[in-house]
């Protein structure tokens, strides 16, 4: 995202100046506001907490899991007393089923792996192995890989 933003603060100046020259009135002022767009397209994504409503708003977040692994002491001093207490730890991870799912349901996306895993397998035989092997994995597991809303 930085590095798109700076390439097109490099460029939208210049061409927005060239602009205005040519323009007067209501239109420059229509014209400077998509001009500030552009100049800075991710400004509503500049956090993660605007990211992951984002994510979250489009259905495409996906929570991770979060597991209790053990315990931790935390102790504090409350009048003159030391108090223990036990704090969870937890661990988080991410379902790959889910997360391959909805990676390989984007329009076209499946389509373009298996030309490149194609062209990998012809140099290597094992590389992609266990990738496949995930995927046919899924679909003995009754989950179905759709490409462009069609079964595979």
């Amino acid at each position: 995202m930085n590095d798109i933003t700076t390439f097109l603060n490099d460029i939208v100046p210049p061409l927005k100046t060239e602009v205005e020259s040519n323009f007067a009135g209501d239109s420059i002022i229509c014209l400077n506001v998509k001009f500030n767009i552009l100049c800075d397209p991710f400004k509503h994504l500049n956090t993660e907490h605007k990211r992951f409503k984002a994510f979250h708003k489009l259905g495409t977040l996906i929570k991770p899991l979060g597991s209790v692994v053990g315990y931790r002491p935390n102790d504090s001093l409350q009048r003159g007393d030391v108090i223990i207490k036990s704090i969870p730890v937890k661990i988080y991870s991410v379902e790959l089923e889910k997360l391959f799912r909805q990676f390989f349901e984007v329009p076209n996306v499946y389509n373009t792996f298996l030309k490149y895993s194609e062209t990998i397998i012809e140099n290597n035989d094992n590389l992609i192995h266990n990738f496949i092997q995930k995927i046919n994995d899924l679909e003995s597991r009754g989950i179905q890989i759709c490409v462009d809303n069609q079964n595979i």
